[in-house]
């Protein structure tokens, strides 16, 4: 019952954006606004950035403006499952709870590498991640799980097509594994070494300590 109550609260406030002249309800965050919307992008532009505007927020309290793949209005929207978790602002709020924040939008997958992306209409998502043109930017103040004033501001990308590489792994990829020496390298460059009473089993790990350049190598025998 209180998703639906909101879903209507989250409608008036939209058309408070979009100019129609309604008010919002009473204590909620209101006249949201994100400019520019539509957001123009070039043929290999990933990231944009806009103005999202508000008021009616409670005074002097942290706000919480995020990027969602769901509306407000959808009664299973969870802010944790339809919001992305990097991509947010938290800008401080003001005596009269009105203000600005530039809020960055992403252009594909999200960042975080969740199966979902916003993008513009004849962009190509990788494989598995479900295509978005319609996305929304969430307003809400207090805490990121306050459902009972926030709302919300849909936006859409325009532009070149693109092909969206996705989220892939860092740069550099895995870190390769550390260096092995043989016995005699390892005394030649300082290294104290010790071994287990008797000889090694062939692959056993002798460690090394005190050696200038070769702390923590591993020294197989």
């Amino acid at each position: 019952m209180k998703r639906g109550s909101r879903w209507v609260a989250g409608l008036v406030t939209a058309a408070v954006t979009l100019g129609v002249g309604s008010v919002g309800p009473a204590g909620a965050v209101d006249g949201v606004g994100v400019t520019p919307n539509p957001v123009f992008v070039g043929a290999d532009q990933s990231v944009a950035t806009v103005t999202v505007s508000w008021s009616g927020a409670v005074p002097q309290q942290l706000m919480f403006i995020g990027v969602c793949k769901k509306s407000i209005g959808d009664l299973t929207f969870l802010v944790d499952e339809d919001c992305s978790s990097v991509a947010e602002t938290n800008p401080n709020g003001t005596a009269d709870g009105a203000g600005s924040a530039q809020q960055e939008l992403f252009r594909g997958q999200d960042p975080t590498g969740e199966r979902w992306g916003c993008y513009a209409p004849g962009d190509t998502p990788p494989p598995g991640v479900e295509k978005f043109t319609t996305c929304f930017v969430r307003v809400t103040d207090t805490s990121v799980l306050n459902s009972e004033v926030d709302v919300e501001v849909p936006f859409t990308f325009e532009g070149s097509s693109r092909v969206d590489p996705g989220v892939g792994e860092s740069p550099g990829g895995p870190a390769p594994p550390p260096p092995t020496l043989d016995n005699g390298a390892a005394r030649a460059a300082g290294a104290v070494v010790t071994a287990p009473t008797g000889d090694p089993a062939p692959g056993e790990s002798i460690q090394v300590a005190g050696a200038a350049g070769v702390a923590g190598v591993s020294i197989t025998g």
